[in-house]
């Protein structure tokens, strides 16, 4: 082999490392921003949801509370996906995910028949009000929303179709939870009714050593495994105080007036307040496969890291004080009647050592039902700025490797020139 030909198979492979780097400190879940304005022939007015799928699944969302304005939506996915900018439910534009870019798009909504509020329930895009949360019909006669009623508001998606009254059920009226509960209505439902039973289950937990142990009977993943032993050792310790929380069942029927088939949802929600203030707050859920099978089969607003998909999900809080109240809540596309799930949290005391998980890939990012701040929304540029950093450092080691290795050629052929 010559020395042209040693030059080039060594850059090939240097070439090859330098790829596997680069696609090992890249995080395959990358930020994208959409922004832009809107405006609106609308007056009365109450909280609409603007919302960002990625995938055909919800990333994120904002409020959209006056007339006109403008937004701004950081949200997380992966190159060449799809991502649909949705206001409550209803398509307004479509457009390919590129990570680390800003998409500006600026929209109008809607008209609507003469007396109609804006509610999730009767707006969406281009000229028209929306039949239902995921279907858009013509507008109704007489023109903008701010006028006389010269015509029947449009029926709302809420409102029972057909059948008699049922007195358990009551009509799901709130734009969030219209906009959540509906985003995982079955394929090809474009209007339902959605309707909210009247009685919830509730139980409570406490975290303990026997219910760790009982959690680590479900993880089989090395992740889960390793969380749930150090959780058991820090409650051990005393490093780690356990708090009691509760967790609340309501179920959700949606009705396709069109077959008369009827699916139901699940909304689960955590609710703790510890009972002193406390740092690095874990919420661990177990999950079991009775109930979903993997993290495919659950909706979740507040986006949790997955330390096993079949599924063992976790979230975390800085800090909670013993005033505060802290909510989480996720969705089973399923009835449930009785509490099946196990819900462990625990913190440190300010001062303490948190617990400290290896670090785990988060499910794609959705909608933060407490609006909490989504991923990269302060300070979106460090991503990029360190990713940068990263590619340059790697490719002036693969510069200063290649001049190594051609001084080492160059004066290895000199010695043979001597002979």
């Amino acid at each position: 082999m010559n020395s042209q030909m040693r030059i080039g198979f060594f850059c090939f492979v240097l070439i090859l490392f330098t790829s596997a780097v680069n696609a090992a400190i890249i995080p395959s879940d990358e930020p994208m921003v959409v922004t832009g304005a809107y405006t609106s022939d609308i007056t009365s007015f109450t909280s609409l949801v603007l919302q960002v799928f990625v995938a055909g699944t919800l990333s994120d969302s904002a409020p959209i509370t006056q007339q006109n304005g403008n937004y701004y939506i950081t949200f997380g996915g992966h190159d060449g996906s799809t991502v649909s900018l949705r206001l409550c439910g209803s398509e307004i534009t479509t457009f390919a995910f590129d990570s680390y870019s800003t998409y500006e798009y600026d929209w109008d909504f809607s008209k609507l028949a003469n007396g109609q509020t804006a509610t999730c329930a009767a707006v969406c895009s281009s000229g028209t009000y929306c039949a239902s949360t995921s279907k858009c019909g013509p507008c109704a006669t007489g023109g903008g929303g701010g006028g006389g009623s010269t015509s029947p508001p449009p029926a709302s998606p809420s409102a029972p179709s057909g059948g008699p009254s049922d007195p358990e059920w009551t009509d799901v009226t709130d734009p969030l939870l219209v906009a959540y509960v509906s985003s995982s209505a079955p394929e090809g439902w474009a209007d339902f009714s959605l309707e909210q039973h009247r009685t919830t289950t509730s139980e409570s937990f406490t975290l303990s050593s026997d219910k760790i142990s009982a959690g680590m009977g479900s993880a089989s993943d090395p992740d889960a495994v390793d969380f749930l032993q150090r959780l058991l050792q820090g409650l051990g310790d005393g490093s780690l105080e356990g708090v009691p929380a509760t967790v609340t069942l309501t179920v959700f029927r949606l009705r396709n007036p069109e077959t008369g088939e009827v699916v139901y949802r699940t909304k689960v929600e955590i609710t703790f307040s510890p009972d002193s203030d406390l740092e690095n707050i874990e919420i661990v859920e177990i999950i079991p496969k009775s109930v979903a099978s993997s993290v495919a089969q659950l909706y979740f607003p507040t986006v949790p890291e997955v330390l096993q998909s079949d599924p063992i999900v976790r979230w975390t809080f800085d800090s909670v004080k013993s005033s505060e109240t802290k909510t989480l809540s996720y969705y089973i596309l399923k009835r449930m009647d009785a509490v099946e799930t196990q819900t462990l949290i625990a913190g440190s005391r300010p001062g303490q050592d948190p617990l400290m998980a290896e670090p785990v890939e988060p499910v794609e990012p959705v909608a933060a039902e407490e609006q909490e701040t989504p991923p990269y929304a302060e300070g979106a540029d460090a991503p990029v700025e360190a990713r940068q950093n990263m590619i340059v450092l790697v490719l002036i080691i693969f510069i200063v490797l290649c001049v190594l290795v051609l001084l080492f050629l160059f004066r290895r052929k000199k010695q043979y020139e001597l002979f």
